[in-house]
């Protein structure tokens, strides 16, 4: 009995030990496994009567890794198939999550089509895969319906050919694209400097190399449309009347160039830098009072300098990249463009200096200073309460006390009582931002008598000799 139970533990541990050696293993697999977030995609289009038969490859992903799937609205039905034409397989069982094989994930779907239209127009139609980045895309579009028609997409032209039973068109080219576009009469296709395709029944009057705007880098590949049938501009394509003007194109190019620059979805900012480039006024109302707000706290060198940072950068910017670049410029911090891009309100643009004051030698305290209109300004309750005041606020009214001094301001108005006595001033004293009150440097001194000096960091208060 006792060499059973011997030998039964013996078994067990060698059990056990096999199963901890084995999940040892998977887990130590699985925690070294990259997932990696690029890829590139083919897609087959096939055109009928009335619907596109789409069949979009994602590949250079992860092997066994899950994606998850971004589908369009326009696409109710789709699968995920594999080589065999399988359906993918699925670790959790989430209907929009799948699993790669060999690297690759296929997409089936279809998009229904009006062909009684002259034209047809796509954007944001296609399946993407959440936080994967494409680096190279390559469509082909065979079409058997309407064989005197042209298919355009948002990459450079690399094929087209005329079959007995279809019309057959390929395209390729780095990075994603968005724009899909048919109309039923054939244009000519003209690639000008490998920096965009040109489409039209003539040719191009001259090559734009953005000759307005020498400072500016050449932009990535994007695609020209001279056509009647509708008037379109994205980041891949732009589409106007045939009576267009070089300089139209020029302006287009350039609003372009600055919506790939910026990572968010923006057209004041985008018209910001393009009307600095044209020199023209901007037509946003919204836009001009950004314009207005740069050009008066920034000196020409400065605004100068602070496109051109922007226009030069090697990556796209989002909105705090911008503030940072503000900020560099002018040698401090801001959040303009956090604060007021897409945002309903009148924007106001300030700059942001951390320092600390001292009050008579004795007490730090760390305050943000605001800069606006080459004036320094304190934030009202921080600084008068270091300064032993007790401050309300009443009926409009802002009331400060200390000991035998009470003081009464108007926010709004040019004047103020000390003691019951009223006396005037030159301007209003106080300025609020962001439900707060500031109060000028000078304004500060003069009607608190106090002495300002400042200390690299620090800055020194104390009362004036009276």
């Amino acid at each position: 009995m006792k060499k059973f139970f011997l030998l039964l533990l013996v078994c067990l541990t060698l059990i056990i030990s096999l199963l901890l050696k084995w999940q040892w293993h998977a887990y130590s697999t699985s925690s070294t496994t990259t997932i990696t977030k690029e890829a590139n995609q083919q897609i087959q289009i096939v055109a009928g009567s009335s619907k596109m038969d789409i069949q979009q490859t994602f590949s250079g992903l992860s092997p066994k890794v899950e994606y998850e799937i971004l589908v369009p609205d326009n696409i109710s039905k789709w699968t995920c198939q594999t080589k065999t034409g399988k359906k993918c397989n699925s670790i959790d069982q989430n209907p929009t999550t799948y699993q790669s094989e060999d690297g690759e994930l296929k997409i089936v779907y279809s998009i229904p089509l009006d062909r009684k239209k002259n034209y047809s127009l796509l954007s944001n139609w296609k399946i993407r895969l959440k936080e994967v980045s494409i680096q190279h895309s390559s469509v082909t579009i065979a079409e058997s319906f309407l064989r005197k028609g042209i298919w355009i997409v948002g990459l450079p032209l690399k094929g087209y050919k005329e079959l007995d039973l279809i019309d057959f068109f390929s395209f390729a080219g780095e990075g994603d694209f968005e724009s899909l576009y048919f109309q039923k009469t054939k244009l000519d296709y003209h690639l000008q400097e490998l920096s965009y395709g040109y489409y039209s029944n003539a040719k191009p009057e001259k090559k734009w190399t953005f000759s307005q705007y020498p400072k500016l880098p050449k932009i990535s590949f994007i695609v020209i449309v001279s056509s009647n049938e509708i008037e379109y501009e994205n980041k891949d394509m732009i589409i106007v009347k045939k009576n267009h003007s070089p300089v139209e194109i020029d302006n287009r190019l350039v609003r372009q160039f600055f919506k790939r620059k910026l990572e968010f979805d923006s057209d004041a900012a985008s018209e910001v830098f393009s009307s600095y480039l044209s020199n023209k006024e901007p037509a946003n109302p919204e836009t001009r009072e950004i314009v207005s707000e740069l050009k008066r706290e920034l000196s020409k060198n400065e605004l100068s300098d602070f496109y051109q940072k922007v226009i030069n950068s090697p990556s796209s910017l989002d909105e705090k990249e911008l503030d940072t670049i503000l900020g560099e410029v002018k040698g401090l911090k801001t959040h303009f463009f956090q604060e007021n891009l897409n945002i309903p309100s009148i924007p106001l643009l300030y700059f942001v200096e951390s320092k600390f004051i001292q009050w008579n030698g004795e007490q730090d305290k760390k305050v943000d200073l605001l800069y606006m209109n080459s004036k320094r300004l304190y934030p009202v309750d921080q600084v008068l309460g270091l300064l032993g005041y007790q401050i309300d606020y009443k009926n409009n009214q802002i009331y400060v006390h200390k000991q035998s001094l009470s003081y009464q301001f108007n926010p709004s108005q040019n004047y103020f009582q000390l003691n019951g006595h009223e006396y005037g001033l030159f301007e209003v004293p106080f300025v609020k931002i962001k439900q707060h009150y500031y109060i000028d440097q000078n304004m500060l001194t003069a009607l608190f008598k106090i002495n300002i000096k400042e200390d690299g960091e620090n800055i020194l208060m104390d009362n004036q000799d009276l």
